[in-house]
């Protein structure tokens, strides 16, 4: 399977710099995300989607301060 990942910041607009395809022959798949130091705080969306299927998985990320 192949995922398309795609990331969506607080203000509900995609980050395209950050999307990315995931293939993958078993599950859980497995990813990371390293957010810019200037990127903003707050809650961000990320959503996977099976490029065969269009079955799409949608979790909120929470980014603030270190």
């Amino acid at each position: 399977h192949v995922y398309r990942v795609r990331l969506f910041g607080p203000d509900g607009e995609e980050r395209a710099h950050y999307a990315c395809n995931l293939a993958a022959q078993e599950r859980p798949v497995e990813g990371r995300i390293t957010f810019a130091l200037d990127d903003a705080l707050g809650t961000w969306k990320l959503v996977a989607a099976d490029v065969a299927t269009g079955l799409e998985a949608t979790i909120q990320v929470q980014l603030a301060e270190r």
